[in-house]
């Protein structure tokens, strides 16, 4: 033992021990380091996965353009500590712009999409402001305007208009007062800052008031919202989730006084929310004709199936007729149309005559078929397989066109042309992948490059900018340079996707749960109003009392078991909701920021300045404007 103990301690030993140890770390370490080679793999495999995701995201956002969901506030209130009391006092009628449709002053009558383009202001010399009209413009729709509010017909007054660009919001307004008269005024911009001004300081008494989104109450669904931001969208926003939309005042007899905002807060809004703003409401208004046509279908049933079909249904109907047979629901043919209804009816019952033939037919041929079972199994297989349906018109013998058309399969619908909007998505989707396989491609280069330098390596002072870590690093850092913004790698899609399932799950249990809770309170509600051994008496014996009392106990007993599930359904249904709050915060997101935002705007006009050349000239004739003659 002392032998032993003496040798594991001995330098021999101990070293070899070291020596396998870090020699299999070594190989380990060599076998799975970074090569250039697997370097390059991982990166085209990562950057395939943004641009796909980029493309997936950008789809489903085309899918609802021009929509967003917003909700609508007046601010301030006439009650608030901003608002001059000389104003508040005013006894006007009051108004706004855009209307308020709903009781809770909640205002709905401009769609998403909108935002002002245009303020017109009436301004009187030695009165001020006494009179505006508002006007709202989106991508792809028809302009909407207020009604000319105040005084517009007067002496010695003059229209004053401030446009706002395309691309900016109403921020806020900013107005001077002497008492209950506003005497000037001048809008904020999100991003142009303040205008000029409209008016100006009457006397010293002259105050000023200044009125932006701020001071509309904040609400729950805001903090959910920015919670989830990222803070390039933060810092750079390229659309405001709460901008000005209206305004709200009071008209007198000889002015418009105690201006008012109305405050736009966007709940949820994507990358194309203020593009083709037009096909979302052409869309909107075929679902709309399409649900008040259903509305307005006639019911049909066995009782209403029409005359001219009614030999192909087993049982005769037995429903209100009229004299001459039609259905009270369905509309009959004209008059002019008999003839023709006459003939259909003989052909069918030919027809019937036919297929009762055809049957007896196909009856003695299985018999033959049966008789030769035993010498050709195989045929008497093949045979059994039912043959090809014909169409249903062509087996009947049918040769009236409209039984005939009524009979025949669905056809399939012809390819539509694509519409211009989907063009010019699919030209800026187009754009958008060439832009990112070109960075993709200098990336690679630059790491090429960088990898095979031989004066970087030889110096040694450069020489570790060409380890494999500093080049992987480089070549990121460059594509991220250079690919304007293409979003990070998801790593909590598949949690989110898990948890957008379950979500769906719960609220799938929470519907079975709430039919049992129905069906529960169904039967207690039977038993409650059956009929009963003491209903109808008023006097009970001590035995009929107390199987009323024990009836009374199991309709509450049921009714005490439906309370509980219900609040078992409450929970299902209220862990569902934050399940798919949870996984909706960590689903990828397109940053709307002013640098993403700003690119895909410059490849949609691209998109439709080629459009608009198409329109004049054919696409060779483009390319030669574009690269010159091929004779140059």
């Amino acid at each position: 033992k002392k032998f032993i103990h003496a040798r594991r301690k001995s330098l021999s030993t101990v070293m070899r021990r070291n020596n396998r140890k870090y020699s299999k770390y070594i190989k380990t370490d060599g076998q799975t380091s970074l090569s250039f080679k697997k370097f390059t793999e991982q990166f085209k495999a990562s950057i395939q996965s943004r641009i796909s995701t980029e493309q997936r995201l950008i789809s489903d956002y085309f899918e609802i353009r021009g929509t967003q969901t917003f909700d609508d506030v007046k601010a301030p209130d006439r009650s608030h500590p901003i608002v001059p009391p000389t104003m508040a006092r005013v006894s006007g009628k009051q108004f706004s712009d855009p209307h308020q449709i709903t009781a809770d002053g909640r205002s709905i009558a401009i769609p998403g999409g909108y935002k002002l383009s245009k303020v017109k202001f009436a301004f009187q010399y030695g009165f001020g402001v006494i009179g505006w009209q508002l006007f709202w413009s989106a991508d792809g729709a028809k302009d909407l305007e207020s009604p000319q509010r105040g005084a517009w017909h007067t002496a010695s007054l003059t229209t004053h208009e401030f446009l706002i660009p395309k691309d900016d919001f109403l921020a806020g307004v900013e107005y001077l007062y002497d008492g209950d008269v506003m005497v000037g005024l001048r809008l904020k911009l999100f991003f142009g800052g303040f205008t000029r001004w409209l008016g100006g300081k009457t006397s010293l008494s002259t105050l000023s008031v200044y009125l932006d989104v701020s001071l509309a109450e904040r609400e729950a669904y805001e903090d959910e919202r920015d919670s989830g931001l990222h803070p390039d969208q933060i810092n750079n926003p390229a659309f405001p989730f709460n901008f000005v939309i209206g305004f709200t005042g009071s008209i007198t007899a000889n002015r418009t006084t105690c201006l008012g905002l109305v405050v736009r807060k966007v709940i949820k809004q994507n990358l194309f929310s203020y593009s083709w703003v037009g096909d979302a409401l052409w869309k909107e208004e075929v679902e709309k004709s399409e649900k008040d046509a259903m509305s307005t279908l006639p019911s049909i049933d066995l009782y209403s199936m029409p005359t001219h079909l009614s030999n192909y249904v087993t049982t005769a109907p037995v429903g209100p007729q009229l004299d001459g047979g039609d259905s009270l629901t369905m509309p009959s043919f004209e008059t002019e149309n008999q003839d023709s209804v006459e003939e259909a009816s003989v052909a069918e019952s030919q027809a019937e005559s036919t297929l009762q033939a055809s049957n007896a037919t196909e009856d003695e041929e299985a018999s033959i078929d049966s008789a030769d079972e035993s010498s050709q199994q195989t045929g008497s297989v093949a045979e059994s397989i039912p043959l090809p349906v014909k169409p249903r018109a062509r087996r009947m013998g049918v040769s009236n066109p409209v039984v005939a058309k009524l009979l025949a399969p669905p056809q399939e619908r012809p390819n539509e042309p694509l519409t211009s909007s989907e063009v010019q998505f699919f030209d800026v989707l187009r754009m958008r992948t060439t832009e990112l396989s070109h960075a993709r491609s200098r990336a690679l280069d630059f790491a090429r490059n960088l990898w095979t330098n031989k004066g970087f390596r030889l110096d040694p002072s450069l020489s570790k900018l060409v380890t494999i870590r500093m080049v992987a690093g480089l070549t990121r850092w460059y594509f991220n340079g250079i690919s304007k913004r293409l979003m990070p790698q998801s790593v909590n899609e598949k949690p989110a996707l898990v948890m957008l399932r379950r979500s769906r799950q719960l609220l799938s249990k929470a519907d079975t749960v709430r039919l049992r809770v129905e069906r529960m309170l169904s039967n207690a509600d039977v038993l409650e109003s059956s009929a009963q051994p003491w209903t109808g008496k008023h006097l009970l014996s001590p035995k009929e009392r107390a199987l009323r009392a024990e009836h009374n106990k199991r309709v509450a007993a049921i009714r005490a078991e439906a309370a509980k599930v219900k609040r078992d359904e409450n929970f299902l249904r209220l862990q569902a909701v934050i399940d798919e709050k949870r996984g909706l915060a960590q689903m990828p997101k397109l940053t709307l920021s002013v640098f993403v935002v700003n690119n895909y705007r410059l490849k949609l006009a691209a998109a439709r300045h080629k459009e608009s050349l198409l329109e004049r000239m054919s696409l060779e004739e483009v390319k030669t404007g574009l690269f010159g003659s091929n004779l140059r």
